[in-house]
């Protein structure tokens, strides 16, 4: 028997001045560039981010319906959420490994 529960993901939830609630996955590799990450809003939904800008211009995602809504639309597409409030030195690490991983296949 396999056990098909997805790995959890690692996430942190920021709040724009707007209001906007956007998901940073900050272990998740999102482009050619070492320094975005993966994230989610619901307009637009998946994206790239550098995650130090978004953190610089946002707060801490408070609770709110609006963080609950985003949080169901992610396990709604399978993810398992490990919510985190910042950004570690091993996040980065496994952030690095995972881009060097990727990008080593693809030269």
């Amino acid at each position: 028997m396999t056990d098909d529960t997805p790995t959890p993901t690692e996430v942190i939830f920021r709040q724009f001045p707007e209001g906007d609630i956007i998901a940073l996955f900050p272990e998740v590799v999102a482009s050619p560039s070492p320094w975005e990450c993966q994230s989610y809003q619901h307009l637009g939904q998946h994206g790239s981010a550098y995650p130090e800008d978004v953190i610089s211009g946002t707060i801490p995602a408070p609770d709110s319906p609006e963080l609950a809504d985003l949080a169901a639309e992610l396990t709604a597409l399978g993810y398992r959420l490990d919510v985190r409030r910042r950004i570690t030195p091993q996040m980065r690490d496994v952030h690095a490994a995972a881009h060097r991983d990727i990008y080593r296949r693809q030269s």
